[in-house]
């Protein structure tokens, strides 16, 4: 609709004596609102839900057991004193990926969130940053990167393009706008 009414301007201008200049930077400035608008509209609506791990909490208050009938393989790592990174992979092909960094020191979710996350969005075509609370959000190789801090904690998600819903449903960090 909205290309529809700025194509229906551009002819009524191109038919009146516009000049050729003036039309060049009017063309312009539709393609930027066009644009614009259509980058905002693709994908899921989604954000964060306000809830944040604790290093007690069990692997099944983290991440759900399955999802979609694809179990969970649940990894942990500790890379020093100072934090441990707990992961979900789903799928044979991990359509889904979830991973938590865990802080137990006096470093910052974000420092940690930019050294091990911000590497997935190298590449990227189009990083959007500060959306309904997440750092950053992606596409990327037919996948959607998410990642984003809170209280003493780093999160990322990795989800195949036609899985993103179904991870939003069933992550207990993600809810939908």
């Amino acid at each position: 609709m909205l290309l529809t009414l700025m194509m229906t301007i551009l002819k009524k201008l191109m038919m009146t004596k516009f000049s050729k200049m003036k039309f060049s930077i009017l063309l312009k400035y539709f393609f930027f609102i066009f644009l614009t608008t259509f980058l905002y509209s693709c994908g899921v609506e989604y954000g964060t839900n306000g809830l944040a791990p604790t290093l007690n909490d069990p692997v099944e208050k983290i991440f759900a057991d399955e999802i979609n009938y694809m179990p969970a393989e649940i990894k942990m790592e500790f890379f020093n004193e100072s934090y441990r990174s707990i992961s979900a992979t789903y799928g044979e092909n991990s359509e889904i990926f979830f991973q938590i960094i865990l802080i137990t020191s006096d470093i910052s979710a974000k420092d940690v969130l930019i050294e091990h996350f911000m590497p997935y969005f190298e590449d990227a075509n189009f990083v959007r940053k500060n959306v309904n609370g997440l750092y950053a959000v992606c596409k990327k190789d037919d996948k959607e990167i998410a990642t984003w801090f809170q209280d003493d904690c780093a999160f990322l998600m990795i989800a195949h393009k036609n899985y993103v819903e179904l991870a939003i449903e069933n992550s207990f960090y993600l809810t939908f706008k």
